[in-house]
């Protein structure tokens, strides 16, 4: 079986690529090779063993096989130059792209604690109870992961308050970094297939992750 990547590449996950290595927790070899990408500073090209030895895949027959599905699935881009990280600190880094990734604009970053990092669009008399909710329904959630993702064919341990047509009024999404589970709600319609979704993990990843 051929391979349809370059390694000669700089080679980044897409956002839906992110959004299967970060927003739930079952670690995937497609996961654990797209998270080494996300913890660094930039991108590098990397060699088919140093891929195939991350993803922890022994069978070279397995090894083409994911990256052909990783491929029609969509979740990775080949680049010519060199990509960085966001500079910056969360703070600094997160409300502009916040901002674009719902139809109302308003977005909250909640880590694993429940404090706020970053609000943007909300009222700041409810941040810290909207904070708080996310933490309460996103460890309901993954407490009942194994029985959701039974009755789904997603993993996604994302969960929302929708009207009756099915619209998302509040959504959380948790984002899984290493042993932690922040969280990122949003109001409104969510616009996760959106190169800030991307930018706005990195910049977590790049500055949280501890080995």
């Amino acid at each position: 079986m051929s391979i349809s990547i370059h390694t000669d590449k700089h080679l980044f996950p897409t956002a839906s690529g992110v959004y299967h290595a970060a927003c739930q927790p079952d670690r995937t070899p497609a996961a654990l090779w797209f998270t080494e990408m996300l913890r660094s500073l930039h991108t590098t090209s990397m060699s088919l063993t140093a891929i195939k030895n991350i993803m922890s895949i022994h069978s070279k027959v397995e090894f083409a096989r994911l990256l052909e599905e990783i491929v029609s699935m969509g979740w990775l881009e080949e680049h010519d130059h060199t990509l960085y990280a966001p500079v910056g600190g969360i703070s600094e880094v997160a409300p502009n792209l916040l901002t674009t990734l719902s139809s109302t604009g308003k977005g909250l970053l909640v880590d694993d604690q429940g404090l706020c990092l970053v609000s943007v669009g909300f009222d700041a008399n409810y941040i810290d109870e909207i904070a708080a909710m996310s933490v309460r329904c996103s460890s309901l959630v993954h407490e009942y992961h194994d029985t959701l993702k039974d009755h789904t064919i997603s993993s996604t341990g994302a969960c929302g308050l929708v009207d009756a047509a099915g619209h998302n009024q509040i959504g959380v999404w948790p984002i899984f970094l290493n042993d932690r589970r922040f969280g990122l709600v949003l109001q409104g319609v969510p616009k996760l297939n959106n190169p800030n979704f991307t930018q706005l993990i990195w910049a977590l990843y790049s500055r949280y992750w501890e080995a």
